[in-house]
C-alpha cells in the first residue's frame, strides 16, 4: 500500500497478492490518505493499521503526517482512526501481546529540519485512539529495525542516529534497556533485521 511513484508524488493505491496464483490485483477503494515512509501493522482481528508517513503537501513538497488508518480485509474498506500525537515518518510499529501497537521513534519535518524522535506512542484497537507510551526510547531513532525475541522481549537496532547503542524493550516492564554494541560495529540506517529458528538475529 501506498509508496512513492515518481520523484515526490505518493500514491493513495493499495493492492492485494493471491499466493495461490502469484497474481497482485489493485484494491478498487484507495487508502484515505497517500503515505510512503509509513507502516502497517496486523492487529489481532485481521485487520491491519497503517500509521504515519510522508504526504505530498504540495508539488515537489513534502510534510510528514500524523494519520492513521484500518484497512479492513472482510469488506475492502480503508477506515481513519485518530490521529498519532507526533507526525512520523520511517518510524517503526509491532503488536503487544495484548493487541495494542507500538508505534517507536521516525523522523518529523519541522520546517527544512528532519527531527529524529526517540517519542513512543500506542494504538489501541478498542478505541481507535493513540496514547504516548510512558518511557522514550534510550535515545533517538529512525529507519530503525524492530523484531520480537519471542521471550517477552523485542530488539531495536540501528537508525539515523550516530549513537550506535541497540536496546531491547520488555513488553511486561514497558522499559527499554541499551546495551553495548559489536566493537567493530558502525552506525546503520535503513537497516533490515531477520530472526532465526536460534532465536539470534541477523541485522
Amino acid at each position: 500500500c501506498g509508496g512513492f511513484v515518481a520523484g515526490t508524488a505518493i500514491t493513495d493505491r493499495a493492492e492485494a497478492y493471491a499466493p495461490a496464483t502469484e497474481v497482485f490485483s489493485l484494491l478498487v477503494p484507495t487508502m484515505r490518505a497517500s503515505r510512503a515512509g509509513h507502516t502497517a501493522t496486523r492487529l489481532t482481528d485481521g485487520r491491519v493499521l497503517l500509521t504515519g508517513g510522508w504526504r505530498e503537501a504540495s508539488i515537489g513538497q513534502l510534510a510528514s503526517q500524523a494519520s492513521a488508518e484500518v484497512f479492513d480485509p472482510a469488506t475492502g474498506a480503508f477506515t481513519s482512526v485518530g490521529d498519532m500525537a507526533t507526525a512520523r515518518v520511517d518510524h517503526a510499529a509491532g503488536l503487544l501481546p495484548d493487541g495494542r501497537v507500538l508505534v517507536t521513534g521516525g523522523s518529523r519535518l519541522d520546517g527544512t529540519f528532519l527531527t529524529d524522535l526517540d517519542s513512543v506512542e500506542v494504538f489501541d484497537p478498542a478505541t481507535g485512539t493513540f496514547a504516548p507510551w510512558a518511557t522514550p526510547m534510550s535515545h533517538t531513532r529512525a529507519t530503525h529495525g524492530l523484531i520480537d525475541l519471542l521471550d517477552g522481549r523485542w530488539l531495536l537496532v540501528g537508525g539515523s542516529d550516530v549513537d550506535l547503542r541497540p536496546e531491547t524493550f520488555d513488553v511486561v516492564t514497558g522499559a527499554f534497556t541499551p546495551f553495548a554494541p559489536a566493537a567493530a560495529d558502525r552506525a546503520r540506517f535503513g537497516v533490515c533485521v531477520a530472526a532465526f529458528g536460534s532465536g539470534d538475529v541477523a541485522v
